[in-house]
């Protein structure tokens, strides 16, 4: 199936009432598709789908006989393990259990009614496109496995075609980055429109429901805009379309100037921020823009991560393989990290905790950007951490070794970082 017979896919539909039927069926008239199957009777699930094969199925979750999440329980025991079928539930439920459960169950997607037509109409052609995505991807793999085959017997063209693919990843991974930072664009144009409208209303409204769902949009809104930037800094650092300047800073004033901007986000959570700086000047060459950013990925984490306690933000110097370093520790009280999870958390789109049961929202790009820029400023990131208890991510810096304005104390800071 590609784009072009999204209409001629088969689709089925359960629901108990059979009006709701009438306008699913209507809107899919109206859409042009005209291979469709409806039923009242959940129980007639299983044969229908051996029956006529769909590749999406428009499921009620609250019916007799049958609920939803029983079919999608009995629709996993018939749908190969290596076989994407999208299941689009549409229910007056709206507790977030059923939704939890429903995408647990193997939905795909989930709407509540009474739901918008053209956004179900959108919500579908969309799992029709990832279906033709996936049948794609299927058919690479075939054609791809065929292909290996045949080279085993052509071990010296070997070298030759490892260089070709090692061109078309990199070219690949250019045109994906040039991809992500032109959506990113795209999106934020319009994104910006909908936040500043959304903070108009906030100072229009008086109605406190209406307020609440305001709020709710401007949550949604940042939440995206904060993954727009940080999918725009990552791509920047792929592509390396940037330029770098480096001057003496005094890091504990850095530090001092970036802490007042998450006071708001650590009250509104319960928790403290702490410095141990005192008056210890430390001075190291940097890059002030991309030291303030791997400073707001840090703290940023440490607060997304810790629900009770606080974040202590300390600056020590340490004398090590014969290098005064300046070392800032960024130490929080939160859910911690296990040992096997520490490399995993700075590679790109991966977080500890993954999938639809994550305990915690992101696009996992956080910790990635921070480290290429750290290391980009000549420095490195460490990380310590017990599950349950806190983590530490240590940033080290080359400090400039000047006896007038570096006091050194080494003994006492080194066994406190």
């Amino acid at each position: 199936m590609n784009n072009t017979t999204f209409e001629n896919a088969k689709i089925l539909i359960v629901d108990d009432r059979q009006a709701n039927i009438d306008v699913l069926t209507g809107l899919l008239d109206i859409k042009g598709f005209t291979n469709y199957t409806s039923t009242t009777d959940s129980r007639n699930v299983k044969d229908l789908y051996e029956k006529i094969k769909p590749d999406l199925i428009l499921l009620d979750l609250h019916m007799p006989y049958l609920d939803g999440f029983q079919v999608l329980l009995q629709l996993k025991s018939l749908i190969p393990s290596e076989t994407f079928l999208p299941i689009l539930v549409l229910t007056a439920d709206i507790s977030p259990e059923a939704k939890q459960e429903a995408l647990n169950g193997g939905a795909s997607d989930f709407i509540t009614k009474p739901f918008d037509l053209i956004e179900v109409y959108l919500r579908i052609n969309n799992l029709l496109r990832i279906l033709s995505l996936h049948q794609q991807l299927e058919n690479h793999n075939l054609i791809l496995e065929k292909k290996v085959l045949e080279r085993t017997c052509e071990l010296e063209k070997t070298n030759i075609e490892l260089i070709s693919a090692k061109e078309k990843a990199e070219e690949m991974n250019r045109l994906k980055s040039i991809f992500l930072a032109n959506m990113s664009h795209e999106l934020r144009t319009p994104l910006i429109s909908v936040i500043g409208f959304a903070e108009l209303l906030q100072l229009e409204l008086s109605d406190p429901q209406q307020l609440e769902l305001v709020e709710l949009i401007l949550q949604g809104g940042n939440r995206l805009n904060h993954t727009i930037k940080s999918i725009l800094e990552w791509t920047s650092l792929e592509s390396k379309n940037f330029s770098l300047t480096f001057i003496p800073s005094d890091l504990s004033l850095e530090i001092k100037k970036n802490i007042p901007l998450f006071l708001q986000m650590a009250k509104v959570k319960g928790l403290i921020i702490k410095q141990k700086i005192n008056d210890l000047t430390l001075i190291a060459s940097i890059d002030v823009g991309l030291f303030d950013e791997v400073l707001f990925q840090l703290l940023h984490n440490a607060i997304k991560f810790t629900d009770k306690g606080g974040i202590t933000i300390s600056l020590y110097q340490i004398n090590k393989e014969e290098i005064n370093w300046a070392v800032i520790c960024i130490t929080d009280t939160g859910i911690g990290i296990p040992k096997e999870n520490l490399e995993k958390i700075f590679v790109e789109f991966r977080q500890s905790s993954e999938g639809f049961n994550r305990s915690h929202e992101g696009s996992g790009l956080g910790l990635s950007i921070a480290r290429k820029m750290i290391e980009l400023i000549k420095g490195r990131i460490e990380i310590k951490s017990e599950v349950n208890k806190g983590s530490t991510f240590s940033i080290w810096l080359p400090a400039l070794v000047e006896e007038k304005i570096i006091h050194l104390n080494v003994e006492k800071n080194i066994t406190l970082c």
